[in-house]
């Protein structure tokens, strides 16, 4: 038995089937899965996610942390290649004709050595880095002691004197890559695992002969909206505090506890690790969600704290099944809601 899925541990989420996420984030990923050759519901959410990620993620804050995410797309080539780069262009153009700064926000360039990413993120503080094959550079940053390496992981994890790193990035591999990469010594790294794991069926689905859909003017309008609030707050070094209610606080309190109760009751170190992100990762992804639904005032709500712990939940999930594979949630030990 994998130390990840040991039975008195919180169970992380196996399989596949990631739900749409709620409100004008849930707008964006449904509009992205009806443009879609092959219609890949991961694609559409980590679209939806990585547009807000690199618009949002030096502009506002939660917990004193920027909202820029870190992402591996784990898919079969013959299931969902470039279409995360296909997703994330529909959006940006459909957006571009009425809001042409968008373009900035997100970055296809394979950085390869640091101080040319730091270079990048001294001209667009906040953008969203969409990599193809990223398992190369991965697996160096959580094994060597290369200074290039080293220096391109620093500013990856880039933070200055005003606000927190607005640096995205997207990345995507097989699953036989990732089996390869997540040996002992990778997932003995810090660096690993403030990674988010996505992966989507191997099943490939049906063509959609129906993929030029209008862009929906009150969608185009929402994302205008959240790019200007965004871009005056990089300009004036002042990020926007996002806010939490009652309920968001408790489930999002609770799986702190439960993520405090899994570290604390395992000596494995791997086990540790992964879930000492855990919680940093659901406020993000729950703040992201916040922000879109309203930039001005954003405030956390249930259904924004509740999937993007699920979310996290099944990112958890992916790395054991890479290693090991994950045990079926039992009903006692399932987490609490």
């Amino acid at each position: 038995m994998h130390p990840l899925t040991k039975r008195d541990q919180i169970q992380p989420i196996p399989g596949f089937g990631l739900p749409l996420p709620p409100g004008v984030a849930g707008d964006i990923a449904k509009f992205v899965l009806t443009t879609l050759e092959r219609p890949v519901r991961e694609v559409a959410i980590l679209t939806a996610l990585g547009i807000l990620a690199g618009v949002c993620g030096k502009a506002f804050e939660v917990g004193g942390r920027g909202l820029n995410i870190r992402v591996v797309f784990i898919a079969e080539d013959c299931v969902a290649e470039d279409a995360l780069e296909r997703g994330i262009g529909n959006i940006v153009s459909a957006v571009s004709m009425s809001y042409p700064a968008i373009t900035q926000f997100v970055d296809h360039y394979e950085y390869s050595q640091g101080h040319a990413l730091t270079k990048a993120l001294s001209t667009q503080p906040s953008f969203l880095n969409l990599v193809g094959d990223i398992g190369s550079n991965l697996e160096g940053m959580a094994t060597s002691r290369n200074d290039r390496v080293a220096a391109l992981q620093g500013a990856m994890q880039h933070r200055d004197t005003t606000t927190c790193s607005g640096y995205s990035l997207i990345g995507r591999m097989t699953p036989s890559r990732v089996r390869k990469i997540l040996t002992p010594p990778v997932l003995g790294s810090d660096f690993i695992h403030e990674l988010m794991l996505v992966e989507c069926s191997p099943v490939r689905p049906q063509k959609n002969e129906s993929t030029d859909q209008p862009f929906p003017d009150a969608l185009r309008q929402n994302i205008v909206d959240l790019c200007k609030v965004a871009s005056s707050n990089i300009d004036c070094h002042r990020p926007t505090f996002v806010g939490i209610d009652a309920e968001a606080s408790l489930v999002l309190d609770t799986f702190d506890s439960d993520c405090d109760s899994v570290i604390n009751g395992s000596e494995d170190d791997v086990t540790r690790r992964i879930w000492d992100h855990a919680h940093e990762q659901a406020m993000r992804l729950a703040a992201l969600l916040a922000v879109v639904d309203d930039p001005l005032q954003p405030i956390i709500k249930l259904q924004h704290a509740e999937w993007a712990r699920e979310f996290v939940l099944h990112s958890i999930g992916v790395v054991c099944s890479h290693n090991g594979g994950p045990h079926k949630p039992s009903k006692k030990r399932a987490m609490r809601h």
